[in-house]
């Protein structure tokens, strides 16, 4: 069956739901299934866009152990600076230079101030990303022509 983008644009909000489903059910998923939604929830107008993210971030902050898939969802919506809040320590160390990932204190003080003062976050990466998830962002194994 050959979709168009009026179909499409017509189910979006199904699509999405079917495909969030599916990641609550099977993290195996979640990168796949974040290039997805991050290319649905482009074809949504801002307002909808705001109203199904926070619909997505719900279900998933019910489900345990969900830090990847939070990282995933931050990588969706961190084009749209509309402030989600998320538990995972890395997503927070994207907005907040200074949040503490790991306990460093056993350290000495000079390889703690190293570790401390190093930024994990590539700003230029984040400044050249789109709002949708490429391909390569999320194949596991290069495609090489044998």
């Amino acid at each position: 069956v050959n979709l168009n983008k009026k179909d499409i644009k017509a189910n979006i909000q199904v699509l999405i739901s079917i495909v969030t489903d599916i990641a609550y059910k099977n993290p195996r998923t979640y990168p796949i299934v974040a290039a997805i939604l991050s290319k649905l929830v482009d074809f949504l107008t801002k307002t909808t866009k705001e109203g199904m993210i926070k619909k997505i971030l719900a279900k998933f902050n019910k489900l345990p152990n969900t830090g990847i898939m939070q990282i995933w969802l931050q990588r969706i919506t961190i084009k749209l600076n509309n402030g989600y809040k998320y538990s995972e320590k890395l997503c927070n160390k994207v907005v907040n230079k200074d949040e503490i990932i790991w306990n460093s204190d056993w350290l000495n003080a000079k390889t703690k101030k190293i570790i401390s003062s190093y930024n994990l976050v590539n700003t230029n990466t984040l400044n050249q990303i789109g709002a949708v998830i490429s391909n390569e962002e999320v194949e596991l194994f290069d495609r090489h022509p044998y």
